[in-house]
């Protein structure tokens, strides 16, 4: 397989069987939606990129995650700790920005952000496939297109900024894509990317944030290698962090500048290298010792899985969780109701656990320790609560 950044040929490293499709509650699930993902890993470019076993050609995976299975479920807004960290973003962006400028989001999901903006007199445009798209409109009145982007859609030059927050993973073609995204940009206009810290998460061995929504995996060093060859010359602050979710983030501000060079010396790979090698060595043998955990579950009389997403998604899939002996919950009202998309567990409230009275709770959620929490107040003091952590360790 090839390396999404440098296209160059790479070993694939580790296969997940059976990834979801879908990682979103619907109406009617499916248990062929489901596919193989490879992972490899380029020395080079430091970027983790994967490939399905799909015979849907990927521009039309992505048409059907977006577009046609997005309609089965009514769309939501973004969490307290979401809203926080998107008027944190915005509240630093406004500080670099001159006034009245004209920003294009991609992905802009529900228009939170681009509000922002808008409330401080600055021109905004998104796009946004999904039907949150038409929720920024309605909500928010913003001037947003609910399709995806594809080049030509604006006129290049016009823009001054372009904010690509959690977009670039999602894509077949990382380069030619920011690329396009960035044609829009007067010179000396700024991007902002955000995208999830790969490297953590390959480290960590947390592979519930390895799912086939996500097409790339970046590191620091990947990301910047995606600004070089996307012609983004100038770094004005590239940052890794944490956020809202379990895994961090990284984070870059740039300038495209014509007829100048990147001015940003590249990380060199040596010392990453040491670490990813290491990781990658006992990658599958700890993806083993999860699939044993999971499947160690089912011993016990009553299991119930916090989290409808991805991660809980993956969790029926992995450990085999039958209808009968595992209960699924959901905080999200608009989840609740619907089914699981491949193995089609029923989302429950999270009352249910009151009377359910599970022996174990399973924490399936990148809001970890925001979930441990919440749910407390449904469970009794003999449920014993698991994270990912324990189901690597095998504490279960």
């Amino acid at each position: 397989m090839n390396c999404l950044i440098d296209k160059t040929e790479q070993k694939t490293f580790h296969v997940f069987p059976k990834k979801a499709l879908f990682n979103k509650p619907i109406k009617t699930p499916e248990s062929s939606a489901v596919a193989d993902m490879h992972l490899c890993y380029n020395p080079i470019t430091g970027h983790i990129s994967s490939h399905l076993d799909s015979k849907m050609e990927k521009s039309e995976l992505l048409k059907t995650i977006y577009t046609e299975i997005y309609d089965s479920y009514a769309p939501a807004g973004l969490s307290g700790l979401q809203k926080q960290f998107s008027e944190f973003v915005s509240k630093w962006l406004l500080s670099n920005l001159p006034k009245k400028s004209r920003i294009l989001e991609i992905g802009c999901h529900d228009g939170f952000m681009l509000n922002e903006f808008q409330q401080y007199g600055h021109t905004c445009v998104g796009v946004e496939p999904s039907p949150y798209g038409k929720y920024a409109v309605e909500k928010y009145g913003l001037d947003v297109k609910n399709e995806f982007f594809t080049e030509g859609m604006f006129e290049a030059n016009t823009f001054d900024v372009v904010i690509l927050r959690h977009v670039v993973e999602h894509v077949p073609d990382p380069v030619a894509f920011v690329k396009s995204a960035t044609k829009v940009l007067k010179n000396g206009g700024m991007a902002y990317i955000e995208v999830p810290n790969s490297q953590w998460s390959l480290e960590n061995f947390y592979f519930p944030e390895f799912h086939v929504d996500h097409i790339s995996y970046f590191t620091m060093n990947s990301l910047t290698k995606l600004l070089m060859l996307a012609g983004l010359n100038k770094i004005i602050h590239k940052e890794a962090f944490n956020a809202y979710m379990k895994f961090p983030f990284l984070m870059s501000l740039s300038i495209k500048e014509e007829n100048s060079k990147f001015e940003d010396i590249l990380d060199s790979n040596f010392f990453m290298n040491f670490s990813v090698n290491e990781t990658i060595n006992n990658f599958s043998t700890n993806f083993l010792k999860y699939i044993q955990s999971l499947n160690g579950l089912k011993s016990k009389n009553k299991i119930a899985v916090w989290g409808s997403g991805s991660i809980g998604t993956q969790f029926a899939i992995d450990g085999n969780f039958g209808l009968e002996n595992v209960v699924y919950i959901d905080p999200n009202k608009i989840s609740q109701g619907l089914k699981l998309s491949v193995t089609g567990h029923i989302i429950n409230s999270p009352e249910i656990l009151k009377e359910y009275n599970p022996e174990i709770l399973l924490i399936a959620s990148g809001w970890e320790h925001d979930s441990v929490i919440q749910s407390r107040q449904f469970i009794s003091k003999d449920t014993k609560v698991l994270t990912f952590n324990n189901l690597l360790e095998g504490k279960i």
